[in-house]
């Protein structure tokens, strides 16, 4: 291996004894030379510190590093600290990527001279070994370098920070980590917005080398008590911008809202009760701020987000109409 390695990978890693040797050994498998593959064991108490040591005696370009359990975000900011690449990678221990996935990346990264490039994934169900092409852009937005200015749409991509490379340098002038919150609950996502809103030369293409699996159920996308940990995560995003370009926070309010309602459909009754109290202040915040124009929201959107703050019946009278807003077409 070179003075520095092409890529950093780093797979951060609790309690995935089940899921770490398919994980692994996509990576062990990768094409790309001088590839760097760091793992950070969160303090796992079952086998996976264990598995990911025996994965290192034999794989010379791997480390694994143990911590104390501190969270998804601490564990990632360990690895960000000792990683030397020239870019960025990040791989969940419950995923798996194709072997060329980092020379391919890394390639179209370097020849196009973008600070962060993006794919498209796969969604894999490992019981059943089932994968399904995943688009996270329009098609016609795909193969362009651009940035959130040009093209805001970038925002209401889904975080999916395993499916891209960052630059090294690029991130660390732009202080960009992640909040060393407890667990696993969201910090992609603050992490993913100040890429995106500082990124100067951003590409998204159309390629898919990353499998991302539906099956955990222990994952935090699946874990309905963590009603409001993705909102602590929009907070942080917008003191982020609030230092540094306030210009952009009716992009990210924009992208808030969608989130919000996101966050609304997948709780049950209770866990929208608990919630809906939350989204009408959001979504009270975006009027009083002047945010809800036309350039962000389709009128019919407008109109149904405007009775939500207006109306003052019980949550049963209103829950089905915030429902209907996350089915309406956005203008980005």
């Amino acid at each position: 291996m070179g003075s520095r390695p092409k890529v950093s990978v780093i797979v951060p890693v609790y309690n995935v004894e089940k899921f770490l040797p398919k994980c692994l050994d996509s990576l062990v498998r990768q094409t790309l030379n001088d590839l760097e593959i760091i793992v950070v064991d969160d303090g796992s108490t079952d086998a996976s510190g264990t598995i990911a040591d025996r994965y290192a005696e034999n794989t010379k370009n791997m480390v694994v590093l143990h911590q104390p359990n501190g969270g998804y975000g601490k564990a990632m900011n360990l690895g960000l600290a000792v990683a030397k690449g020239e870019f960025i990678g990040i791989l969940e221990s419950d995923d798996w990527c194709s072997p060329m996935m980092f020379e391919r990346m890394y390639e179209l990264a370097v020849e196009k001279d973008v600070e962060v490039l993006k794919c498209d994934y796969y969604l894999w169900w490992g019981e059943s070994n089932y994968a399904k092409y995943y688009n996270i852009m329009p098609l016609d937005r795909y193969n362009i370098i651009t940035n959130i200015k040009k093209c805001t749409r970038l925002v209401l991509m889904p975080p999916s920070i395993w499916s891209a490379l960052y630059k090294h340098d690029f991130l660390v002038e732009n202080e960009i980590n992640f909040r060393e919150t407890p667990g696993a609950s969201y910090q992609d996502t603050s992490f993913s917005h100040k890429a995106l809103f500082s990124a100067e030369s951003f590409l998204v293409v159309n390629e898919a080398y990353l499998y991302y699996r539906q099956d955990n159920l222990s994952s935090s996308v699946n874990d309905k008590r963590k009603i409001f940990y993705v909102c602590d995560e929009y907070d942080e995003s917008r003191a982020y911008l609030s230092k540094r370009n306030k210009s952009l926070i009716p992009i990210l309010e924009r992208a808030r809202v969608a989130v919000d309602l996101w966050n609304y459909n997948r709780l049950d009754y209770e866990g929208r009760r608990l919630f809906y109290p939350k989204l009408r202040e959001d979504f009270e915040r975006v009027k009083e701020e002047g945010l809800l124009t036309r350039d962000l929201y389709e009128q019919k959107a407008i109109v149904k987000i405007l009775s939500i703050i207006n109306r003052l019946g019980k949550y049963s009278q209103e829950r089905q109409e915030a429902g209907e807003i996350f089915k309406e077409a956005i203008t980005f």
